[in-house]
């Protein structure tokens, strides 16, 4: 039974967990609207690719290895370098390209468990980005996620086209009304300058 009821409230609400799918197929469908989609040809129709891109966060306690010293936190992002081209042996957000059998969100989830071995407990779509031209590779539409990662909540491993992962501790500093954003993991310094 696709029907349940919750309390909110001291009211009973009935719950519902059809899919789009299933309430098409329960409905009725005339014969014009069948015909239709018979003959209805998707790819007269531009179809860009579409994928994911996940901003993924954690914070660290700068001080665990002294604990006589006041405790500092970081803000870290989890970070891929590239194993393919484009941007080959660049640093970037994980993520990838949707599959025909998936939601956005299942092709998030999957995309920054195979690239850096985390499983996030949930993530949360922000955002799309589909600027013309925004990558070399042809129209791709990507859905921006993002997720907080508990310290400690899983080793990173590297795989699928993903090169390398690391945790980045983020600096931001503003002067004159310029934001200038670093990414430091040890010896590797990533920089940009961010404006409106």
């Amino acid at each position: 039974d696709n029907n349940s009821e919750t309390e909110r409230g001291g009211r009973k609400v009935k719950n519902s967990t059809y899919s789009i799918r299933d309430l098409y197929e329960k409905r009725i469908v005339s014969d014009e609207e069948k015909s239709f989609l018979a003959e209805y040809d998707i790819n007269q129709y531009f179809r860009p690719s579409v994928s994911t891109d996940i901003a993924a966060f954690t914070i660290k306690n700068k001080n665990e290895e002294n604990y006589r010293k006041e405790e500092k936190a970081s803000l870290l992002i989890l970070m891929v370098k590239r194993g393919t081209h484009p941007f080959k042996d660049y640093w970037a957000l994980p993520g990838g390209f949707l599959r025909e059998d998936e939601s956005i969100e299942e092709c998030a989830y999957r995309e920054i468990v195979e690239e850096t071995n985390i499983k996030p407990i949930s993530i949360k779509h922000i955002g799309v980005f589909s600027e013309v031209g925004r990558d070399p590779r042809g129209r791709i539409i990507s859905n921006a996620f993002t997720s907080i990662i508990y310290d400690g909540e899983g080793e990173i491993i590297s795989g699928d086209d993903a090169d390398d992962a690391r945790w980045f501790e983020i600096i931001l500093e503003v002067r004159d009304d310029v934001y200038y954003l670093s990414l430091k993991d040890g010896d590797i310094l990533l920089k940009a300058v961010l404006r409106e």
